[in-house]
């Protein structure tokens, strides 16, 4: 639905509502909508992995760190250094 001016023309501001109201504008706004949601997934999922590749990374240091303590117990008969 078009609004002339006195003119005859068409108005911007009735060229906007016309956009904003269509069922392209609806489509395309459910699509972004969707593709948010998507990219926020991806997101989140990203950010649970890295949480368990941290928290498995730190587990192999931590270990690492015993295994060294251990051996240099085992040879010095006390821990010889700290990290």
């Amino acid at each position: 639905m078009m609004i002339k001016n006195n003119t005859g023309r068409d108005t911007e501001q009735s060229k906007l509502y016309d956009h904003f109201t269509s069922q392209e504008y609806t489509r395309y706004i459910q699509r972004r909508i969707e593709l948010k949601l998507c990219i926020d997934n991806f997101d989140r999922k990203q950010e649970e992995e890295l949480r368990k590749i941290r928290k498995k990374r730190n587990d192999t240091i931590e270990e690492w760190y015993d295994l060294d303590n251990k051996n240099d117990e085992n040879y010095y008969g006390h821990y010889s250094r700290r990290y």
